[in-house]
């Protein structure tokens, strides 16, 4: 089993990578819908490949595998479990709470039903349109044709499934909080 470090350290050169191919070679060239797919597809290949134990040196090579058994090295990885473990749980009350304020202006908010099995709610605690599950959150618009434009986007976000794609990245952000590319993918 690697230790807790090179894995770290292995995950951040792989999202690194598969950053550097998405600028250089997805980003400006495809579809939208086949760059969302590349940053999916990238955010799982970056946490599971380093995770793989894959022989690539020759038979007669010492390999090494685990955690040293000293006590600084229990110590320092004691240490950083428990920092990893404080990252998660404020990544997690952080989620949390996103959920909390989106549950709350549903709660509150004006619900009208519409088509595609869609609810619309209207709040003036929302300052920008956006969409979660198969709800539209909208604010307060006075002019008939840009709501009906903001609707329509945010229709196709329902439609294409987004919000399942941002809770699985949110997902990935809390186990993997100290990775800053996954930040990158998630924005």
């Amino acid at each position: 089993m690697k230790s807790p470090l090179l894995y770290i350290i292995e995950s951040l050169i792989c999202s690194g990578l598969f950053l550097i191919v998405y600028q250089c070679l997805i980003a400006r060239v495809t579809s939208w819908q086949m760059q969302r797919r590349f940053l999916l597809i990238a955010s799982i290949a970056a946490c599971v490949i380093p995770g793989l134990q894959i022989p690539v040196l020759s038979s007669g090579t010492v390999m090494y595998y685990g955690i040293p058994a000293e006590t600084e090295s229990n110590t320092a990885l004691t240490i950083g479990l428990y920092v990893y473990m404080i990252g998660i749980t404020v990544m997690l009350l952080s989620g949390l709470n996103q959920f909390r304020r989106i549950w709350h202006i549903r709660k509150n908010g004006l619900r009208t039903s519409h088509e595609h099995n869609v609810t619309v709610v209207t709040s003036t605690k929302v300052k920008t349109p956006f969409s979660f599950l198969r709800t539209i959150y909208l604010p307060q618009i006075d002019k008939e044709t840009e709501r009906s434009h903001i609707f329509a986007h945010e229709l196709s976000h329902i439609l294409h499934r987004h919000s399942l794609e941002r809770i699985f990245m949110e997902v990935l952000k809390i186990l993997f909080w100290f990775n800053p590319f996954i930040w990158l993918f998630t924005i």
